[in-house]
């Protein structure tokens, strides 16, 4: 390149022998004025000196992409343009870009996400990378002065910011004061911040209970996303903006999206992944185009929240068997290249967030740094968070009545439980046409038990065999204790247990004993064992089991040091591998003999505990607490409060 140490670089458009009007209309101008305000001054000469050049040029979002190669084909004529607007796809492949390189022809290419959207030969060979962000406030001056031949007085800082290429032309408008665009222009941004209808009925985060860990992460989120409003803060600097939230069902994962997209005031784009295999017919391509149009969407209305739910529907590449891997990996890669586009991409202006109620069955691709960054675990909600959700879901009913007992009751719930105990408290109210009462509320959460007898009691030896050996193992984890029924389940047990970042193989032992000790005490305390233990993959036989197969297939903690999977597929594992099978059987049958031997040791603190179950169906744990302190003392059993 030739020497050029004075470079003219306010370069003007074509003369067209059209007589310039007095006044430009926003659409004409914001285009050139925010590109050129975008272009350094070595650039921008080498866009209008040189023949041969190749440039890539990434913009806000779709609706910005003709106008943007509007006015780069006003500064040169170009031998091919290529501009990629919502359809997500490459329009020409890269062996006619290279060809065209290869022959001294200039190329441009524009495009939201240009790594993801262009042809690779010309990301990889441009000359220059140009990226064109929303207008600053000085350009947006320069585009009202010549649309009112007005300067504009103070304006907030980034004025346009939330604002798209459409928005911000319908309120710069000729004919007008430069004072009266800028107003315009505030209000659209006031436009653009309001709530989504899609969110209108959810809290905002300030109001929400139970979310841990999540909902610091959130609320942080959004202090950011005001800093970026303020100015403050580019967009790209909002950090840790993209997660993945795990968790059991029914404990508010959407919830606390549509609450975040709600508070930062940005629009929700909400898929399932799920849906992508039967949008269309389910092959391979057909799915790769509809993921490629819910990012192009949601890119389209960007600054936006993007959620993924039922992220675990892709499966992890470390566990796809060699028959289906030919489908799955083009997909997932897919994802990816998905992902690096709108999450990292220097025009990105999503906040991505995925769902799912297997953190542990995502890829790791997925979750590293510079994608989803990390999985946030959403665990069910406390007894102080229950009495918030309670009081949310409440209203303005039930002002100053003491909610703290319930949500001892209800220890353990979800949300989502909470929220139908609500809806059929009021519906018990309004057949009896009344307002609602503190005894509809108890009757939902916990409704009168016609059990048996003899089935009662069993339940109530088997939780009470969990609680104790639970304490004795590991004092001070039990919270509650409840024969109360729940849906399926007869009754639960709640524990704060974690065995930490590197259990070892006696801590595992340990925890299989525990989720052991309520057969383990029906067959001491009763006599018999029943089906309770057993069923689904999550029961206690289902959890045992898992955790010892995974001691022996995933963690290297048996006899082989050979990994043959992940964690949560060790249990499919026994189904072919009998060796492994037998080993697991005798670990397991071990530990349920040592839960045994302890049920018998402790069964006078068992027996009281159940007893005290069959009275109360509750115990918080404190009230668990206070009666095994009586029993061991060897003391009557004192009455305590039910909420502690």
């Amino acid at each position: 390149m030739s020497e050029s140490p004075d470079i003219d670089v306010d370069i003007e458009f074509e003369d067209h022998d059209i007589p310039e009007p007095a006044y430009l209309p926003a659409h004409d101008t914001l285009a050139a004025t925010t590109l050129r305000a975008s272009v350094p001054p070595e650039i921008m000469y080498r866009i209008t000196e040189e023949q041969a050049f190749a440039l890539v040029v990434a913009v806000p979002s779709a609706d910005w992409v003709i106008p943007i190669g509007d006015a780069l084909r006003e500064l040169r004529s170009w031998d091919e343009t290529i501009e990629v607007e919502a359809t997500g796809k490459k329009r020409v492949g890269s062996s006619s870009i290279s060809r065209k390189l290869a022959d001294g022809l200039s190329v441009v290419g524009i495009a939201p996400a240009p790594e993801r959207q262009l042809p690779t030969a010309l990301v990889t060979a441009a000359d220059a990378h140009i990226v064109v962000r929303t207008p600053n406030n000085a350009t947006i001056a320069a585009v009202i002065e010549r649309a009112t031949g007005e300067i504009p007085g103070d304006m907030p800082a980034l004025i346009a910011a939330g604002l798209d290429f459409h928005d911000i032309i319908a309120a710069i408008r000729v004919g007008t004061s430069a004072n009266e665009c800028v107003d315009r222009l505030k209000a659209a941004s006031r436009a653009m911040s309001a709530p989504d209808p899609a969110v209108a009925d959810v809290p905002l985060l300030q109001d929400l209970h139970g979310y841990g860990e999540a909902h610091v992460w959130a609320l942080r989120l959004v202090d950011q996303i005001g800093a970026w409003r303020r100015g403050e803060i580019d967009f790209s600097s909002i950090a840790d903006r993209h997660c993945v939230l795990s968790s059991e069902p029914g404990l508010g994962k959407t919830t606390l999206v549509r609450s975040i997209a709600k508070t930062a005031g940005l629009p929700l784009f909400a898929t399932s992944v799920a849906s992508w295999f039967t949008a269309q017919d389910g092959y391979l391509h057909n799915v790769m185009k509809e993921a490629d149009r819910v990012f192009a969407a949601a890119g389209s209305v960007a600054p936006a929240v993007l959620l993924l739910d039922e992220l675990d529907s892709l499966p992890s590449r470390t566990t796809v068997g060699e028959k289906n891997r030919d489908f799955w990996t083009p997909l997932i890669t897919q994802l990816l290249m998905a992902l690096d586009g709108a999450t990292s991409g220097p025009a990105s202006r999503l906040i991505v967030i995925g769902a799912t109620n297997h953190g542990n069955r995502l890829d790791p691709a997925l979750v590293r740094p510079g994608r989803l960054n990390r999985i946030i675990e959403i665990r069910a909600p406390d007894a102080p968070a229950l009495v918030g959700i309670l009081r949310q879901h409440l209203g303005g009913d039930l002002p100053g009545a003491n909610l703290a007992p319930l949500a001892q009751l209800a220890v353990g719930a979800s949300g989502a439980q909470v929220m139908g105990w609500v809806r059929d408290a009021r519906s018990a109210a309004r057949r009896a046409r009344r307002d609602i009462l503190v005894d509809d509320l108890l009757h939902a959460i916990a409704p009168p038990d016609d059990r048996p007898e003899t089935d009662r009691r069993r339940f109530a030896v088997h939780e009470a065999g969990h609680a104790v050996l639970s304490h004795r193992l590991n004092p001070g984890i039990v919270q509650a204790v409840s024969i109360v029924l729940r849906g399926d389940a007869a009754g639960h047990t709640s524990t704060r247990r974690w065995l930490g970042q590197s259990p070892t193989r006696a801590d595992v032992e340990t925890e299989v004993i525990a989720t052991m000790a309520g057969r383990a005490a029906e067959i001491e305390i009763i006599g018999t064992a029943s089906t309770g233990a057993g069923g689904a993959r999550d029961s206690d036989l289902g959890i045992a089991t898992q955790m010892i197969a995974a001691l022996h297939t995933s963690y290297g903690l048996g006899a082989s040091l050979l990994h043959m999977g992940e964690p949560d597929r060790a249990i499919d594992e026994l189904r072919f591998n009998n060796a492994l099978r037998e080993t697991v059987s005798k670990d397991v049958g071990r530990l349920h003999q040592k839960a045994r031997r302890l049920v018998r040791d402790d069964r006078a603190a068992i027996e009281a505990v159940a007893d005290e179950l069959m009275r109360r169906r509750h115990l918080d744990g404190a009230s668990f607490l206070a009666v095994v302190a009586a029993s061991d003392a060897g003391k009557p059993k004192r009455e305590v409060p039910v909420n502690g």
